[in-house]
């Protein structure tokens, strides 16, 4: 069995991205892994010829599933955490890129410490057009208990995650749309679990301000429910002031937020949900 399972779900990609971003993973310096890929897009006949010719021509073991119908991203992930093989999962979306060296520091990082559930890393932030003067410095070990309770600690398609960690705690949880993530992270949290970031970048991760319209309503809104089911009660303060963080959040009209990512996607530190 392999170390690694890669997990990916692709919806309405774009092909040229989804190429360069499995062409990202094949040229990994660490070898012993698969990519499970959850294809959440069954009516798109040019996503699915793209599939079928690249599992015809990787020289890693690609294994594709087929939704019956457009089943949404969590569902997809949760198929797919199922048929993962590895010890470790390393989550990948179909628009971003991993650095070569990506996949061998996150496993010879939870190799050296067995009491951290999952890693991520920083990702420098790209446009349309791969430039970038953006670097995403996510928080580290001592730092993410005062960091989560405001914000998302980890970029989630840089995550790698133990698997007996995220399968024995239910993987994701289906209340909590667009901020699947943000929740998994906020519930290992409660449950003792530690996270980390590896200070350095490993990745490229595309964001513009028409990514910014995905932190829909929706989105604040499993931010704020998610925030109140993983209160952590033994860091009240931090836990509540995050609460009303979200509270805030939440009732802010789309368009202030919009202006607000636009305004902060050119810093080094940016809002993550």
């Amino acid at each position: 069995m392999p170390k690694v399972s890669v997990l990916m779900s692709v919806y309405n990609s774009n092909i040229n991205l989804l190429d360069r971003a499995l062409l990202g993973i094949e040229r990994q310096t660490f070898k012993d892994f698969e990519v499970v890929l959850v294809n959440d897009d069954p009516q798109n006949k040019k996503l699915k010829e793209y599939l079928k010719k690249k599992s015809e021509n990787v020289n890693f073991k690609l294994r594709i599933l087929e939704n019956e119908i457009n089943s949404g991203l969590i569902y997809s992930l949760n198929k797919g955490l199922k048929l993962c093989e590895g010890e470790f999962i390393a989550r990948a979306d179909d628009d971003d890129f991993s650095y070569r060296e990506r996949l061998a520091k996150q496993v010879e990082y939870l190799e050296r410490n067995p009491k951290i559930a999952a890693v991520g890393t920083w990702v420098k932030i790209v446009n349309n057009n791969n430039e970038s003067n953006t670097i995403r410095r996510y928080p580290v070990l001592k730092d993410i208990p005062k960091i989560i309770p405001i914000r998302c600690p980890i970029q989630h398609s840089f995550l790698m995650v133990r698997k007996g960690v995220i399968i024995s705690n239910g993987g994701y949880e289906y209340e909590y749309p667009l901020a699947e993530d943000y929740a998994l992270f906020l519930k290992l949290r409660v449950l003792g679990y530690e996270l980390d970031n590896i200070q350095e970048v490993l990745g490229e991760y595309k964001f513009t301000i028409l990514d910014a319209n995905k932190r829909s309503s929706i989105c604040r809104k499993s931010v704020l429910k998610a925030k109140w089911k993983f209160f952590k009660k033994d860091e009240p303060f931090q836990s509540l002031k995050g609460l009303i963080f979200a509270s805030l959040w939440w009732i802010i009209p789309q368009d202030i937020v919009n202006h607000i990512y636009s305004k902060e996607i050119n810093k080094s530190i940016i809002f993550s949900k």
